[in-house]
């Protein structure tokens, strides 16, 4: 695989989530050793929330640190390539789509985990149905159509930028 470019998480995002999961941890340790001043009279339950929340941010430190970077998709001269999202159901780490099968690349508008919705790199791709079901399990759809659209929303991942990029390297076909 050659590929040009590769889209991923940058190295100072990990870090980010690093500094934001030891700041929380910290303010919920201070709550914790300080419960009996700063909160008399309440329930002792809530300082072991303190704590246990402390304990989800230490462990998500030591996750991060561990983390891999992730990969969103990676493209050549010749088409992209998509991750596998679970390789113990893939056949082989990266799902390889020539240009030919790749139409669409914008920015898309996608639900949200929440009722709210976000912005991302939407890209329709004609692919078989088990090939979509191992690279992208996360498309609701059961039955086969032509094309299939996915989306990238990372908050890492620079949309424009990437469309522009994608539609250059397509384009010089």
């Amino acid at each position: 695989m050659e590929a040009e470019i590769v889209y991923k998480m940058p190295f100072w995002g990990r870090y980010l989530l690093i500094l934001l999961a030891l700041v929380i941890s910290s303010c919920f340790l201070y709550l914790g050793l300080s419960f009996d001043t700063l909160m008399p009279g309440e329930p002792k339950i809530i300082k072991v929330f303190f704590y246990l929340v402390v304990f989800i941010g230490i462990g998500s430190t030591y996750r991060l640190f561990t983390w891999k970077t992730i990969t969103y998709f990676k493209a050549s001269k010749l088409g992209m390539y998509f991750p596998c999202p679970l390789l113990k159901t893939c056949n082989r780490k990266f799902l390889f789509v020539p240009w030919d099968n790749i139409e669409n690349i914008k920015i898309g508008t996608f639900i949200s985990g929440g009722s709210g919705t976000t912005k991302g790199v939407s890209i329709d791709l004609r692919i078989s149905l088990i090939d979509r079901n191992q690279f992208f399990p996360y498309l609701f759809l059961e039955n086969e159509k032509e094309w299939q659209t996915v989306g990238f929303t990372d908050v890492f991942l620079r949309k424009k930028k990437a469309i522009e990029q994608l539609n250059k390297i397509k384009n010089k076909e």
